[in-house]
């Protein structure tokens, strides 16, 4: 699930399920985007804003076990997982 927050007022904005479920790596963002790297090898695309979230894009991701971090090099994600460390382009 992810929430926004008034930091001032502590009230919920909105809230919004991610469609790649319970994340096990965090989340990478950048200025325009953020990922999220579900339990089951999905990884949901999003743009967040004042209003809300959209979903732009869900991917399959070709892990091999559990992903343990992620990491933003050089343009392409490294995902370590179990056994390997996979560079996605």
């Amino acid at each position: 699930m992810l929430a926004s927050v008034d930091i001032e007022t502590g009230e919920e904005r909105w809230s919004q399920r991610l469609s790649c479920g319970g994340a096990w790596a965090s989340p990478i963002a950048t200025a325009e985007h953020v990922w999220f790297f579900g339990t089951g090898g999905l990884t949901s695309v999003l743009r967040v804003g004042p209003d809300g979230v959209e979903e732009l894009r869900v991917n399959k991701l070709v892990a091999e076990g559990r992903v343990h971090g992620v990491a933003a090099v050089d343009g392409k994600f490294l995902v370590r997982e179990d056994s390997r460390v996979l560079c996605i382009d």
